[in-house]
C-alpha cells in the first residue's frame, strides 16, 4: 500500500510504492531536488517550462548562498558519511551521542554501543550535506555503483558470474576466516584486501587505535576459545589454579595406577669395567613412584617450555633450553609406555583406554597453560599458532585460533588492556570544533564509532570480505542477468 513521509523542514512526498524503503537514495535524491526547486513535489515533474530567456532564468535563478568554509567542511563530511554508511551498520547516530556521554564522563557499554552502531543510518542534517549527498547518490545510480555500497537499485542488472573461483581465490585463508568469525575474531579491511568501502571506514577510524582495538577483541575471543576447549564456564579465570585442578582431575587413572605395588619394569645391562662381562639387572618401581617421576617430568618440561617462549626476558642459552626441553619431554614418554606396562603387569588392562584419555586431556590442558598469561588471565592466539606449526595435535576451537594466527599474524597482536574509547586527539578536537558548530564537534568522534563499527560482528559479515581482481574471475560467454540488490564483492559493467 502507497504511503507518504514528510521530512523535518516540512517537504512531503506522497504515493511511495510500499515495495521502495523510506531510505532508498531515489527518496534523498528527491527530496534534495524539491529542496533546490527543481521539481514539484506532486507530480515529480521539472518546474519551469517557460522558455528559458535571459528574463526568466534570472527570475527563477535561486539565490545562491555563500558558504563558510567550516559549513563546507561539514556539508562535505555528512555526505562522506552518508556514503559511507549506506548500509544497516551506520556509524553516525551513535557519535551523535559521544560528546555528551564523554563531557558527562560516562562510558558507554562496547556491547550498547556496537549495538547502536549496527542500527542506525545517517542521514545529512545541513543544507550542504543534502545537497552534496544528494548529487552523490545521483552519480553512484548512473554509474551502477550504488550496489557496491550496499544500498538498492532500483531495476539495476548485472551479469551473473561463475561461483566457482577456487584458482583465484585463496580457498584456505577464507575458510579459516570464516570458522574464526565464529569464535569471534575480527580482521581489518587492510588485511584482507576488502573493498574501496570498508578500507575507507577504517581510514576514517585511525589505523592505529583500530589495530588496538583488534588485538584486545581477538585476544579476548582467543581466550573465550581456549575456556571452550577446556570444557570451562565463560567466568573461570585462566590461572594456576584452575589448570592444576584441571591436571589433577584428569589424572584419576594415575592415581589408580598408583596404588600397584612394586613391579619389574624394565630391565638395565652394565658392562663390568674388570671383566668386561655384562650383567643384567631388573629395574622395580611402585605406581606412586612412577606417578611422582611423571608429574616432575611434565612441571619440567613446562617450565623450559615457558623460558623459551618468553618474548620478553628471552633465554641467553635458547638452544640449551631446547636440548633440555627435548629430554623431559623424553622422559615424559618414556614414563607413560612403564605406566602402561605396569598396569599389564598388574592385570589392570582395563585402565590403558582410561591412561590414553588422560594423556590427551593433560596435554590440551598444558597446550592451553604454555599460551597463557596465567597472571593476566589471557590466552596468546599467536603462542597456539607455534604448537601448530611445531605438530602439536590441536582441535576444534584451538585450532581455529591457531590457523587464524598463523594465517593473519598481524590480527592476531596480544592486547591485554581494553583501548580508551576516546583518544586525547578525538576529545581535544571535539572540544575544538565545538566552538565552531556540534556537527564539527561530533565529526572526529566518528573515527570512534568507526572503529567500533569495522570490527562489529554485521559490520565483518557483510563487508569485510576479500575481493578479488576481474582478470582472475573467468567470465560467462552468454551472461545471465539478475537484479542487483545489494552488496557486491566484484562488478563488471562494461
Amino acid at each position: 500500500m502507497p504511503y507518504s513521509i514528510t521530512t523535518k523542514d516540512g517537504i512531503t512526498i506522497n504515493n511511495i510504492p510500499d515495495n521502495v524503503d523510506k531510505n532508498d537514495m531515489s527518496l534523498k535524491n528527491r527530496v534534495a531536488q524539491i529542496r533546490a526547486g527543481k521539481i514539484d513535489p506532486e507530480t515529480n515533474a521539472p518546474i519551469n517550462l517557460e522558455i528559458p530567456t535571459e528574463a526568466v532564468l534570472n527570475r527563477n535563478q535561486p539565490t545562491e548562498k555563500n558558504f563558510s568554509l567550516g559549513e563546507k567542511v561539514i556539508g562535505a563530511g555528512e555526505a562522506a558519511l552518508s556514503t559511507l554508511t549506506g548500509i544497516p551498520a551506520s556509524v553516525a547516530g551513535a557519535y551523535r551521542a559521544l560528546p555528551t556521554l564523554i563531557t558527562q564522563g560516562q562510558k558507554p557499554a562496547e556491547q550498547q554501543f556496537e549495538k547502536t552502531v549496527g542500527s542506525l543510518t545517517y542521514e545529512p542534517r545541513t543544507e550542504l550535506g543534502q545537497e552534496y549527498a544528494g548529487n552523490v547518490g545521483e552519480v553512484l545510480q548512473q554509474s551502477g555503483l550504488q550496489g557496491l555500497m550496499g544500498m538498492p537499485v532500483q531495476g539495476a542488472r548485472v551479469p551473473k558470474l561463475k561461483t566457482d573461483f577456487s584458482k583465484a581465490q585463496n580457498v584456505t585463508r577464507d575458510a579459516i576466516l570464516q570458522n574464526a568469525r565464529k569464535e569471534g575474531f575480527t580482521v581489518l579491511p587492510s588485511q584482507i584486501g576488502a573493498g574501496i568501502v570498508p578500507r575507507s571506514l577504517e581510514i576514517m577510524s585511525g589505523k592505529f587505535k583500530a589495530e588496538e582495538l583488534q588485538g584486545y577483541k581477538n585476544t579476548q575471543a582467543a581466550t573465550n576459545s581456549a575456556r571452550k576447549y577446556l570444557g570451562l564456564t565463560e567466568d573461570t579465570p585462566l590461572n594456576d589454579i584452575t589448570f592444576d585442578k584441571l591436571k589433577e582431575t584428569y589424572a584419576a587413572p594415575y592415581e589408580t595406577l598408583s596404588a600397584l605395588p612394586k613391579t619389574e619394569i624394565s630391565t638395565q645391562t652394565v658392562k663390568s669395567a674388570k671383566t668386561g662381562g655384562v650383567s643384567t639387572t631388573p629395574i622395580y618401581k611402585t605406581g606412586e613412584v612412577l606417578n611422582e617421576q611423571l608429574k616432575i617430568a611434565r612441571d619440567d618440561a613446562r617450565i623450559l617450555q615457558r623460558a623459551l617462549d618468553n618474548e620478553l626476558n628471552p633465554p641467553k642459552n635458547p638452544n640449551q633450553i631446547r636440548k633440555e626441553l627435548q629430554a623431559a619431554k623424553n622422559d615424559v614418554k618414556k614414563l607413560e609406555r612403564e605406566f602402561e606396562i605396569l598396569a599389564l603387569k598388574n592385570n589392570r588392562k582395563d585402565l590403558i583406554p582410561e591412561l590414553n584419555e588422560a594423556r590427551k586431556n593433560i596435554a590440551k590442558v598444558y597446550t592451553i597453560e604454555n599460551a597463557t598469561n596465567t597472571e593476566l588471565g589471557l590466552v596468546d592466539s599467536k603462542k597456539i599458532g607455534k604448537q601448530l606449526s611445531k605438530g602439536v595435535p590441536l582441535t576444534n576451537e584451538m585450532k581455529t585460533v591457531a590457523e587464524f594466527a598463523n594465517a593473519f599474524p598481524k590480527a592476531s597482536k596480544f592486547v591485554s588492556e581494553k583501548p580508551n574509547l576516546a583518544t586525547i586527539y578525538d576529545l581535544a578536537f571535539a572540544s575544538g570544533g565545538a566552538l565552531a558548530s556540534p556537527y564539527l564537534a561530533a565529526l572526529p568522534l566518528a573515527r570512534v564509532a568507526g572503529r567500533y563499527g569495522v570490527l562489529s560482528q554485521p559490520f565483518q559479515n557483510r563487508f569485510v570480505n576479500p575481493t578479488y581482481g576481474k582478470q582472475q574471475i573467468p567470465r560467462i560467454n552468454q551472461p545471465d542477468l539478475t537484479p542487483l540488490t545489494g552488496l557486491l564483492s566484484y562488478q563488471d559493467n562494461q
